[in-house]
């Protein structure tokens, strides 16, 4: 996918989110992880009803330590785009559950010569599902913790089940205003990939802002 679809892709179904949806929630965030020195993301979140969520991100960094082919590089680009949806089961005034599932792609390009690698890029396919949950401590402070299971298909330049991680998932986010809050989130976990040649831990840390169009942000819950 290159740049171009990518952004035609972007701008189509960010207008399908913003027609059809009740409010459309922006994140935009940054951080660094285990497997980046440093990535930035931007997350469109629809809320099709009151508890129905259906959303994209894109996320681009610098490769810090990742894996092309079962072998490892630390420089490089990676890009990745998710559509996660997600379903409140469970609602209280101060605690609210919900169950998600992102499915994505991810491109890895390592910079300089391709060295030991099979290639200088890949392509993979992933799923992520799990369950997160929000305790509101006060009227603008909420916590956020859950769990999730990502899983890693790596298709080009060869075919393998790169990685399966176990994830839990904790953040706080601050409410500003009726329409925008910061945010700031850790999740950490074993990993396990590749007849054990991949990843064994992963760890990441992000702050990010989120605001909302056209209506608030009362379901504030955080999909990670």
């Amino acid at each position: 996918m290159n740049t171009y679809k990518l952004a035609a892709f972007l701008l189509l179904l960010s207008a399908a989110l913003s027609t059809s949806a009740q409010s459309l929630l922006i994140d935009v965030s940054a951080g660094r992880s285990r497997s980046d020195d440093a990535y930035a993301r931007i997350a469109l979140r629809s809320q099709l009803s009151p508890r129905v969520r259906l959303g994209l991100e894109v996320q681009t960094g610098s490769a810090r330590y990742r894996f092309i082919g079962a072998k490892p590089f630390t420089d490089g680009q990676v890009l990745s785009l998710r559509i996660p949806v997600s379903v409140k089961f469970y609602e209280s005034e101060t605690f609210e559950a919900n169950f998600f599932l992102s499915p994505g792609y991810r491109r890895l390009t390592k910079s300089g010569e391709q060295g030991p690698l099979a290639s200088s890029t890949s392509t993979a396919v992933s799923l992520e599902p799990g369950i997160m949950t929000r305790i509101g401590l006060t009227e603008r402070l909420s916590f956020h913790s859950g769990f999730s299971v990502p899983m890693v298909y790596e298709i080009r330049p060869e075919r393998l089940f790169e990685n399966e991680l176990t994830l839990i998932q904790t953040g706080l986010s601050y409410r500003v205003g009726t329409r925008a809050l910061l945010f700031a989130r850790v999740p950490f976990g074993g990993a396990y990939g590749a007849d054990g040649d991949a990843e064994k831990y992963f760890w990441a840390t992000e702050i990010g802002f989120r605001f909302a169009l056209g209506g608030d942000l009362k379901n504030a819950s955080l999909e990670f």
